[in-house]
């Protein structure tokens, strides 16, 4: 069965896309653009006449002579006239390249570049698509950008997956964003929404963590040899160090106690079954004692896992609440937009969404943080 590969046109978001305009109307079936600025352009690199998704867009590449006065030579006729103040990118890349992982649903595999699967980037639509016939619902695709001259290419995307992105990926989180927006062609890179989508992410952890202190928890191993008393945590979602016990000998395994660093002198001793550590910087601890190898197996508080792939899912816990990023995301453009009425509203209904979510993670038989847990009966004399 066929399967249709389909990928988004966003070079023109792109931070390093240098940008001008036609000075003045150009015919179709010109090779020189007259431009207002060549600042930025390379020579061979392609260009794209117009904005992404409209009729006439059409990409170009520019000949081998170095950009500079008043127009740019491309190395084939246009199709199309073009009217003054036309933009003009400068995307680097005129094709695009499909590659497939066969029965690579795990993602896991290798991607081979399909055969016939290297077309023109199809700038006058938002998508450039690939009819693949040999496809089947057991196969995942990348791909990745090429100027067909230099034959520079793009680093390879996210994966592509059959039946597309899941409801509650960053990918589609952003897609609804986009779908509610009146216009979101002021949002040029989806880096922006991509950050918003985080934000939110860091505050709906935030709030879980005040009602359940263990809601977000990390492990890692730290080794030591010999006598080395420090150790460094480099996880990016480290936050706070919740439980550390520390194995020596190979077998034995015991929990070490936090202290602070003015709280030993260098003639104190320590025994092996009463280990402690203290922390020296965020993420440097220190051992005691620290006279022979061994490993720290450390549970942490951690701050969450940044969304940056469009296929990253939201943690379990906030899947059912998918809308609340939709409506951060929305007040962030409203703001963004000038629009303070809807940015009130929609952050209204994104923290309406955050409580129902904090309250979800209280116990069923508590009450969050104003429990009151009942430890052991008091005798009436004992009473202060």
């Amino acid at each position: 069965m066929a399967q249709i590969i389909s990928i988004r046109n966003s070079l023109t978001e792109e931070p390093w896309v240098p940008f001008t305009r036609t000075t003045f109307d150009e015919a179709s079936g010109v090779t020189a653009i007259r431009w207002q600025n060549p600042s930025g352009f390379t020579l061979s690199w392609a260009i794209q006449i117009g904005e992404t998704g409209e009729e006439q867009t059409e990409i170009r590449v520019l000949s081998t002579d170095a950009p500079a006065g008043t127009a740019g030579t491309i190395t084939a006729a246009t199709d199309f006239s073009h009217p003054a103040d036309t933009p003009i990118y400068g995307i680097k890349y005129d094709k695009v390249v499909f590659g497939v992982d066969t029965g690579g649903t795990n993602t896991a595999g290798t991607v081979a570049t399909i055969t016939s699967g290297t077309v023109n980037i199809g700038a006058d639509s938002e998508n450039t698509i690939l009819d693949y016939s040999s496809g089947t619902s057991t196969d995942a695709y990348k791909v990745k950008f090429r100027n067909s001259v230099t034959t520079d290419e793009s680093e390879l995307s996210d994966w592509i997956l059959p039946g597309g992105l899941k409801f509650h990926t960053l990918g589609r989180i952003r897609d609804r964003t986009k779908a509610k927006l009146f216009d979101s062609g002021y949002i040029k890179s989806d880096d922006t929404i991509n950050d918003w989508v985080n934000e939110w992410r860091e505050t709906m952890t935030n709030e879980a963590v005040d009602v359940n202190e263990d809601y977000s928890i990390g492990t890692v191993d730290i080794t030591f040899t010999g006598t080395q008393e420090f150790g460094t945590i480099t996880n990016a979602d480290f936050n706070s160090i919740r439980r550390m016990r520390m194995k020596t000998g190979g077998t034995s395994v015991y929990n070490a106690t936090k202290m602070e660093q003015i709280d030993f002198d260098d003639q104190q001793t320590f025994s092996e079954s009463r280990p402690y550590f203290y922390m020296v910087t965020d993420n440097v601890f220190g051992r005691k004692p620290n006279n022979s190898t061994g490993t720290a197996e450390i549970s942490y508080y951690s701050n969450g896992t940044e969304l940056t792939n469009d296929s990253d899912e939201l943690p379990h816990s906030m899947r059912g609440y998918s809308k609340s990023f939709v409506h951060y995301s929305l007040a962030q453009a409203y703001l963004k937009d000038g629009k303070q009425q809807e940015f009130t509203n929609e952050m209204s209904l994104a923290n309406a969404d955050l409580g129902r979510f904090k309250a979800q993670l209280v116990p069923r038989s508590q009450t969050g943080v104003t429990q009151i847990k009942y430890v052991e009966s008091v005798l009436e004399d004992e009473w202060i």
